[in-house]
């Protein structure tokens, strides 16, 4: 069993800086504890990424468990990225954000496709150890965990703060 969690809410996101949970972000996830807990994993797997690695760090001390870091599930990458200039583009074209990023993509951004092929493996990895594993990541991770199990989900799908699926 797999139990994604998508990480709180972030600080505001600043070019060129990967920001941690805000306030609201860390008691998203501590509501979602009870939930998580009941599940019963025994490991937590998380994105380096620091909204993520805070809220699987708030998991693993409230649950005890071990928390390893997986530098595959990282955020998409966006170190060579005019990141405002990309958030402007999208919030004027109205595509959302995922479908802007898959069919047109945006200079320094890394591709859709060099994402999928630096995480996926690292999914199936995880899926294949058939562990009762939390993975700590990002909404587009969301997409290629479902497709690790046969579920086809669409790219634009949108998925909480501090939501946990269940994927069985």
């Amino acid at each position: 069993m797999i139990v994604f969690v998508r990480h709180g809410e972030a600080e505001s996101y600043t070019d060129k800086k990967r920001p941690g949970l805000s306030e609201a972000g860390k008691n998203q996830i501590k509501s979602s504890l009870q939930k998580i807990a009941a599940l019963c994993p025994n490991q937590i797997i998380s994105s380096p990424t620091p909204r993520a690695y805070e809220s699987a760090l708030i998991i693993a001390g409230a649950l005890g468990l071990p928390l390893k870091i997986n530098k595959a599930l990282a955020a998409i990458d966006t170190s060579e990225a005019d990141v405002a200039g990309f958030l402007k583009a999208i919030e004027t074209s109205r595509i959302p954000w995922q479908i802007y990023w898959k069919e047109i993509g945006w200079p320094g951004l890394e591709t859709y496709e060099a994402y999928v092929s630096r995480i996926a493996p690292a999914i199936k990895a995880i899926i294949a150890k058939r562990r009762q594993t939390v993975i700590v990541g990002h909404s587009e991770m969301y997409q290629i965990i479902a497709a690790g199990y046969g579920i086809n989900v669409a790219l634009d799908a949108h998925v909480e703060n501090a939501c946990v699926i269940v994927f069985k």
